[in-house]
């Protein structure tokens, strides 16, 4: 079965400010080095007690791997086999980008191995709220703030429900991101 994903370009535009230009420089990583410390960290917190939709420490993480050149349809990074492995092109070592990735990999598993995450669109309001929540607690109140308000310009819906579990909200983040402006 498949499922339109129809928020995904929305996604893009909203993100794009965050991995080019100015906007990107918060959260570049020197290295991939770097790079592989901060995965590290990203399942090491989905595992952890801090958050309150543990992953099951069984739930393998994806390796991650980093390539020269773009893939063959032109985009920068790409989950492979639904879960086993990351590919990140080496030019484009970027915190938001590598929380998108995982988000994709923490979205699955939280459908269980019957399938339902095949169910529900890759960029859907499911996954952007797990993105905005890894946002927050791996880079901070800041990368949260802009994504939250890049999602509300660009279109990008999300579960507000899902969000105040894990005791975030959107309407705060857009009055800090309209304060800081």
């Amino acid at each position: 079965m498949s499922v339109r994903d129809s928020q995904r370009s929305r996604v893009y535009n909203a993100e794009s400010p965050l991995f080019y230009g100015e906007g990107a420089r918060p959260y570049l990583l020197g290295s991939t080095r770097d790079a592989l410390e901060f995965a590290r960290r990203i399942v090491d917190f989905c595992a952890g007690e801090q958050w309150p939709l543990r992953l099951q420490p069984h739930w393998a993480a994806p390796r991650l791997e980093f390539t020269e050149r773009m893939s063959a349809s032109g985009r920068y990074t790409a989950m492979k086999d639904g879960r086993d492995r990351i590919r990140i092109r080496a030019g484009m070592l970027n915190k938001v980008l590598l929380i998108h990735e995982y988000a994709h990999w923490a979205h699955r598993w939280l459908y269980p191995a019957i399938g339902l995450w095949r169910c529900v669109p890759s960029h859907g309001p499911q996954w952007a709220s797990l993105y905005l929540i890894l946002a927050y607690h791996l880079i901070g109140p800041g990368c949260y703030s802009s994504l939250v308000r890049r999602f509300d310009e660009c279109g990008v819906g999300v579960h507000a429900e899902f969000l105040w579990m894990c005791g975030l909200t959107v309407s705060s983040a857009l009055q800090e991101a309209e304060a800081a402006a």
